[in-house]
């Protein structure tokens, strides 16, 4: 009854072990992924505002557009040639990614 305990209790502590050990690993891979997410997350986050600036330029030239189409007044040409060339340079002098 003895050694039957003591195998049993032996059993428990391993498992106990190696739940411990799981724990660890755990804190180690969540200690891990807060590194990436402190580096990824500002550029993702720039990435995303500087999305929305982008698409409100849209709006706003699209919406300009329509308007004088609907009047049918011809839209200035320098607005035109400003409004793509805000399009096509990257923001901050990068890329567009963060690199």
């Amino acid at each position: 009854m003895k050694s039957e305990f003591d195998s049993l209790h032996r059993g428990v502590l391993g498992k106990i072990g190696e739940y411990d050990q799981n724990i660890v690993n755990i804190g180690t891979e969540i200690k891990a992924m807060e590194r990436v997410f402190q580096k990824v997350l500002p550029v993702f986050t720039e990435n995303v505002n500087e999305l929305n600036r982008v698409t409100e330029e849209i709006r706003t030239v699209l919406s300009r557009k329509n308007s004088q189409e609907a009047g049918n007044v011809e839209p200035a040409a320098n607005e035109h040639a400003n409004s793509e060339k805000e399009f096509t340079q990257p923001p901050n002098g990068h890329n567009g990614y963060g690199y």
